[in-house]
């Protein structure tokens, strides 16, 4: 029995490790759901964004944050290299605001890394 937990142990440690290497956080299938997730208001679709799967806007705290799905993690990488400034990003996802308070508090909802 011993032997079989060792082994349970290492591969549950090494998943949770893991986890994490696409900015962390969950993954949403829409920009609306990202929006929902941070408590953002007056969600609005974006039109199409040739770098995005979606994306939309919306208001935190008096804010206006853009918040973005991708279809891989390349593509959100992308569209932050091209777009400097504030960001969160998680696994296909991203978002941001002219507002750096403002992003930091949204990715804490949503459990990704800041850049």
């Amino acid at each position: 029995m011993k032997r079989l937990m060792v082994p349970v142990v290492l591969v549950a440690g090494l998943a949770a490790c893991s986890s994490g290497a696409t900015g962390g956080g969950q993954s949403f299938a829409t920009a609306s759901q990202l929006a929902a997730k941070i408590g953002c208001t007056g969600y609005s679709k974006d039109a199409q964004d040739p770098m995005a799967k979606e994306s939309g806007s919306c208001s935190l705290n008096g804010q206006t944050v853009q918040v973005y799905v991708f279809a891989s993690d390349s593509a959100r990488d992308a569209m932050v290299k091209a777009f400097p400034g504030s960001w969160a990003k998680g696994p296909s996802w991203a978002l941001t605001s002219p507002d750096a308070g403002t992003v930091k508090a949204a990715n804490a909802k949503a459990g990704g890394t800041t850049s």
